[in-house]
């Protein structure tokens, strides 16, 4: 068969693969907002629990709501500065230095 074809089984398959998206899809989309709520609860709602509340064994220290976003976002910074790098030089390594400068 064409991989143009609309043949029945092509169409099924892609509603499958449509359905199996949507699924991988909810599932990551409802970790986030899990994460997000667990982050959100542990940063702005702890502070004003008492110290000896047990609902504060939950959560790790409050240090690390400020550290961890911190280090994630140094890190993506890094990885964007790597891959840009990355980009340049096999760049210059193809099409060589073609300075425009007189």
């Amino acid at each position: 068969p064409s991989p143009h074809s609309t043949g029945p089984r092509s169409v099924a398959a892609l509603v499958r693969a449509s359905m199996n998206d949507r699924s991988i899809g909810l599932v990551l989309c409802a970790a986030a907002t899990v994460a997000f709520a667990y982050y959100t609860v542990w940063a702005l709602v702890t502070p004003f629990i008492d110290a000896g509340h047990p609902v504060l064994e939950w959560f790790p220290d409050r240090r690390y709501a400020v550290l961890l976003p911190a280090a994630l976002g140094a890190l993506l910074v890094a990885c964007v500065c790597v891959f840009l790098g990355t980009v340049m030089a096999v760049h210059l390594v193809n099409h060589g230095p073609k300075s425009k400068i007189a």
